[in-house]
């Protein structure tokens, strides 16, 4: 903008000012160019001194103008060093040639010792046998530098873009395409196409039928940077003939006004994305089925399993009643007896309290012999089959693994932490690859059983979160495992923020046929196997708490156990 105003300025006013007094310098026309303008007026006689110096003199050069019109401050000293050569030839070419509108462009280096780039643009003339010198001087610093930093930049996108499979399409100022790189060039030869004669609204198109010119004029002229992607509602395309190639476009520009079109083929990834999609509701479809069938299979072998044992008890039960019946019944009518005459000896007044104790010592003894028949009932749980080693972390990761559909479909988070000697080991891979690490976790049991365990405290904890969150819409269910051994035993600790259990049933809650479950949900056996199982097969403890929000187990299992 000043270039053009100024140009048109000089040739009008130059030869008045080199001609005028300087005190009335301001009566001039072209005072009205300095008042609005950052620049230096300016008129010299080479062989002397300056006529008049003007305008933003301190701002431009980074001295006042009466100490370069003294004389204090010489002309080429505010050259920077590596420019004099340059401004000095400039100037005797000027002189030789009598050039009538020459410029130079140079560096002032400013008190604070930055160098700022500034433009003279004026003529030479031999007036009188003395040459004078007319013109103006221009900031051009941030013009300069844009241009050197788009010609670097552009040196270094053609250096750079022909070895990397991105395109690079760069447009002119009118809109025209001046470079690709060797990718484009390739996708374009293959589909015979010449880069030279493509036209960019036709080369690109968006799948919203905007115009990329529209697009450019519309957002990139203004400073915005444009990007169409796979994430974006709109697609861009690469048009080779009758083939669409969908692109990831970015779209810039420099200070300049070059726009650059950065893009890369995702044909491939919209092709996988497609088959994900395809995949992820053929899985969303098969899930919706298998979270139906693995809670039914997990009822199922729920239901089995005590089933199993509900039927191992009936079996047992048949022979243990029968023996019962047989060997209770000799010391049962001795009961009766004895409690007989102890009534005919107290309604006559001759129950003496020795009598009364002698009575009462045989009868404890009749009640210790049928205790221990009720010994045989043991075997009502007794668990057929060999121990064998297993790993108990394992065995929890597998157990949550199964019912994973179902925490997902009531939304309870579980977290599953492991401890070694008092330290908690936070990435679990760390103990997995670790051997020596992960056979600690090691014990000798049934399989079925272990399993089990970490199954019934896995269901009640989601029954006490289900439960809660009918009160609680908004409840947050976590159930939090945490897996630690020393050199003493293996504890696991089974948290819930459930209901918890109420202190006036908690003693009971490892009886048999003991649950708080509507009719039809539980039998209340899964706490009692779960004990069953701890203590006879494990050697092991199993305690029950509540806890602030909740309920926690801890299994106790003795390192010597196996």
């Amino acid at each position: 903008m000043y270039l053009n105003l100024l140009r048109n300025s000089i040739s009008e006013y130059s030869l008045q000012i080199c001609k005028t007094n300087m005190t009335d310098i301001h009566s001039l026309k072209y005072s009205t160019i300095i008042k609005n303008f950052d620049i230096i007026v300016f008129a010299r006689d080479l062989s002397k001194s300056f006529l008049m110096l003007d305008g933003a003199v301190e701002e431009l050069l980074g001295v006042k103008a009466e100490n370069i019109i003294s004389g204090d401050v010489k002309w080429l000293d505010l050259v920077y060093e590596e420019d004099k050569k340059h401004f000095l030839q400039n100037l005797f070419t000027d002189l030789k040639s009598n050039n009538e509108n020459s410029q130079v462009d140079f560096r002032i280096q400013m008190p604070d010792g930055s160098l700022r780039w500034r433009r003279r643009i004026g003529t030479v003339e031999n007036e009188d046998g003395s040459w004078v010198m007319r013109g103006i001087i221009i900031d051009i610093h941030d013009k300069k530098v844009s241009e050197e930093t788009s010609s670097d930049l552009l040196t270094k996108f053609s250096l750079l873009s022909h070895h990397v499979e991105h395109g690079l399409i760069v447009l002119g100022q009118d809109l025209s395409i001046t470079y690709v790189n060797n990718f484009t060039k390739s996708i374009l030869s293959d589909a015979g196409l010449l880069w030279e004669d493509c036209i960019i609204d036709e080369l690109i198109s968006l799948s919203n039928e905007n115009s990329i010119i529209n697009v450019i004029n519309e957002s990139v002229l203004t400073g915005f940077i444009i990007k169409y992607s796979m994430l974006t509602d709109v697609t861009a395309y690469l048009n080779l003939g009758k083939k669409r190639l969908p692109i990831d476009l970015k779209i810039t520009k420099s200070h300049d006004n070059t726009i650059y079109f950065f893009f890369s083929d995702i044909s491939e990834l919209i092709a996988y994305q497609n088959t994900i999609l395809k995949k992820t509701k053929e899985l969303q479809e098969l899930n919706e089925n298998l979270n139906l069938r693995v809670e039914a299979e997990t009822a199922k072998n729920i239901k089995h399993e005590k089933m199993i044992a509900t039927q191992k008890k009936i079996g047992e039960m048949g022979r243990l009643v029968s023996s019962i019946a047989h060997r209770w019944r000799q010391p049962i009518n001795s009961l009766g007896l004895n409690i007989q005459y102890i009534k005919e000896l107290s309604d006559c007044g001759e129950l003496t309290k020795d009598e009364l104790n002698t009575v009462h010592d045989f009868c404890m003894v009749l009640i210790n012999e049928m205790s221990v028949t009720i010994d045989g009932f043991a075997d009502l749980f007794k668990v057929e089959g060999v121990k064998k080693k297993i790993n108990i972390l394992n065995k929890i990761w597998e157990v949550f693994d199964l019912y994973k559909p179902t925490l997902e479909i009531n939304h309870i988070f579980h977290k599953v932490s492991v401890e070694v000697d008092g330290q908690e080991v936070s990435d679990h891979k760390i103990v997995l690859q670790d051997t020596g690490t992960l056979s600690r976790f090691d014990i000798f049991s049934f399989e079925n059983e272990t399993f089990q365990i970490i199954l019934n405290l896995l269901v009640n904890s989601v029954d006490a979160i289900i439960e809660r969150r009918s009160a609680f819409s908004n409840h947050n269910g976590l159930i939090s495992v945490v897996l630690s051994v020393d050199s003493e035993c293996i504890r696991l600790k089974f948290s819930d923020n459930g209901t918890g259990i109420r202190e006036d049933i908690l003693e009971n809650i490892f009886e048999p046929y003991f649950t708080t479950k509507d009719e039809g949900k539980g039998i209340g056996m899964g706490l009692y196997l779960t004990k069953v199982y701890v203590e006879k097969n494990l050697n092991g403890k199993i305690v029950c708490e509540n806890i602030p929000n909740g309920c926690r187990c801890t299994i106790s299992i003795p390192i010597s156990s196996d």
